[in-house]
């Protein structure tokens, strides 16, 4: 019995705490490119504008997250020129833009209540849908022309919009801002009301929001992306779904889909989500597909149904709902009432929740035009998505462990990427996106239950040595420097070409990219060289690595420090003729500086129109080299 119990205690001090995980890069398989991230400023807009702490708040939204969608609700209920609410969301998207380019998607809850067939914004829970005219026909033209103003009305307080819903959950009936459209129209049973009710047609609507836009966009600085249909959920068996609705709009006229998460899984299980997430993408493979809405769960299930948004239905974009509501652990800022500071509980009157963290391991560093590549880990407890950056400079990995061990992680295999340095970001029940040090090729530890984001910048060859390099005249008297260089391909290594007058002090005069197959290179300077000339090439990496070639010297068996002017007795003008001049002054009889100025030395004349008396005078010349002339001028005014 003891040598079992001494057996057991050796197995659990000899076996490994954490499991060994290796990942295959591959950034030659690309799926679709981000958009961006970001969330929703709706409710609480009063309280955001007026908050003490406004300023840092915004800071950690708008700059520190790295959000750069921002979704915000149409309130142009009034159709008059004055809207406070308008004002107050046109403040903050000013606000955000200062801190960061801030793209706008505006989604309308409900148009005018002129519109609205029960003359209110609100449902209460009914199917109210679009109002009819005298004929019985849903006001289409109306509602499209409703939109259009909106836009104008925003654009009058400095906002563009670049993403337009025409309707916040079309399948929805709430109690509050709302407006029901089916995929067409038809009747459909009211359970509060009891009966049936005409729908409107969201694809009739939106072609006509559509072509109205088309017709005055001339008056807009943006033309908007048109999304739809935000439907309320992803789940293929709820009625209608996603299909329904897109099987009757012209989707010539629709940029990209649009959703939520309230239905088609469980919030605290990303997984649940796959099936419906892989309905969608299966069905709809070559449009931008758009999460816009959700923030049920937690932090950690957060990130797992951004990882699989990503990584399954293969959105370009991903919103939370709550930028800064009060109460809401999974709003990104837990905001206090401004109106009641006495009842704060911490000086500041907020707090930034771990669900700011989560979304900002995706928004901080993968930005719009980026494109998610391939990744697979050789175990299943690790989700991972990765990006590489639209000039192949860089690639960051997401991967959040889901297991309650530690995972020691590196990149066995990475295609069509060489990974250089790199930084690991982590955010886990003790930590909040906290730089954990280097990447570390040979193995990195992941903690248990822990979202991770690695940000790889590309390993660059160090610069071979220039073979060849030489200077000559060619017949227009200009100097040619040519060498040779067997660099790989990459456009952005460059060949930066520097002169020199005194071998010492170089300056750059031209840059030459390397390409593909060439070895041979050349740049033709501007100077007719009457000087000795030096020159050298620094060739530079895009990771600011530089290397060197040996010096060339041009020589000349002319006077290197020789200049002219003309003409000679001079009337108001004087032009001084020579190479690598630098400054001039004029002096009368008695040694007396009457006029200074500087020269230009890449240029072979120079003009001068000095203000002085009728007499004899003294030019003296200054070179780049340090050195001086000087030859006498009769000048007449």
């Amino acid at each position: 019995m003891k040598r079992v119990f001494w057996l057991i205690v050796l197995i659990s001090f000899t076996s490994p705490s954490f499991s060994q995980v290796s990942l295959t890069l591959n950034t030659q398989i690309r799926y679709q490119k981000i958009e961006g991230f970001g969330g929703s400023v709706f409710y609480y807009c009063d309280w955001l504008i007026v908050h003490s702490r406004r300023q840092q708040i915004y800071d950690y939204l708008f700059k520190d997250l790295g959000a750069t969608i921002l979704r915000t609700g149409n309130h142009y209920y009034s159709e008059t020129p004055s809207n406070p609410f308008m004002d107050k969301e046109a403040s903050v998207i000013i606000e955000a833009n200062k801190r960061t380019p801030t793209d706008v998607l505006l989604s309308a809850w409900s148009p005018a209540p002129i519109y609205k067939s029960n003359k209110s914004v609100y449902n209460y829970s009914t199917k109210a849908t679009l109002a009819t005219d005298s004929l019985g026909h849903f006001v289409y033209g109306p509602y499209a022309k409703w939109w259009y103003n909106s836009l104008i009305e925003y654009q009058k307080r400095g906002v563009s919009v670049k993403y337009m819903s025409i309707q916040n959950e079309p399948n929805w009936a709430p109690g509050y801002d709302a407006c029901f459209f089916m995929p067409k129209e038809q009747l459909v049973y009211d359970d509060s009301l009891k009966k049936n009710v005409l729908v409107a047609s969201y694809a009739q609507a939106f072609s006509q929001v559509y072509d109205t836009i088309d017709t005055y966009k001339s008056n807009l600085k943006v033309v908007p992306k048109m999304l739809g249909p935000e439907l309320f959920g992803i789940e293929k068996t709820f009625s209608p779904n996603l299909v329904s609705y897109t099987s009757n709009m012209d989707m010539k006229k629709c940029y990209g889909l649009i959703h939520h998460l309230y239905t088609g899984g469980n919030a605290y299980f990303a997984q649940t989500y796959v099936n419906n997430m892989n309905y969608i993408n299966t069905n709809y493979p070559n449009i931008p597909k758009f999460q816009t809405e959700y923030s049920n769960g937690n932090w950690f299930s957060t990130a797992g149904l951004i990882q699989n948004s990503l990584k399954y239905e293969r959105v370009s974009g991903y919103l939370v709902w709550g930028y800064s509501y009060p109460g809401m652990t999974t709003s990104l800022v837990n905001m206090q009432n401004p109106f009641d500071s006495a009842h704060w509980t911490n000086k500041n009157g907020f707090t930034i929740t771990k669900s700011f963290y989560a979304l900002k391991h995706f928004c901080k560093y993968i930005r719009p035009g980026w494109q998610m590549v391939a990744i697979s880990p050789s175990d299943s407890s690790l989700s991972s998505t990765a990006f590489i950056s639209p000039d192949s400079a860089q690639v960051v990995i997401v991967l959040i462990n889901n297991s309650k061990v530690k995972k020691t992680i590196s990149i066995g295999t990475s295609v069509g990427f060489s990974i250089g340095t790199g930084t690991l970001y982590v955010t886990d029940s003790t930590q909040n996106f906290v730089n954990a040090g280097a990447y570390n090729s040979s193995g990195t530890v992941l903690t248990p239950m822990s979202i991770n984001t690695f940000v790889l910048d590309k390993a660059f060859p160090v610069p071979v040595t220039l073979s060849d390099f030489s200077v000559n005249l060619i017949s227009s008297g200009k100097p040619l420097c040519k060498w040779k260089s067997e660099l790989t391909a990459d456009s952005r290594i460059s060949f930066v070409v520097e002169r020199s007058i005194d071998g010492v002090e170089f300056k750059q005069i031209g840059k030459v990219a390397s390409m593909n197959g060439i070895t041979d290179y050349s740049f033709t300077d501007t100077i007719n060289s009457k000087l000795n000339l030096y020159y050298r090439i620094k060739t530079l990496n895009p990771d600011n690595k530089s290397s060197y070639s040996n010096v060339v010297i041009l020589k000349n068996n002319t006077d290197n420090r020789k200049f002219f002017i003309q003409p000679n007795p001079a009337h108001n003008r004087i032009i001084i003729s020579g190479y690598g001049l630098k400054k001039v002054s004029i002096s009368d009889v008695s040694g007396k500086v009457m006029f200074t100025k500087s020269l230009n030395a890449d240029i072979s004349e120079n003009t001068i129109n000095p203000t002085l008396s009728q007499g004899v005078y003294w030019i003296n010349v200054m070179f780049e080299d340090g050195l001086s002339q000087v030859e006498k001028v009769v000048y007449f005014p």
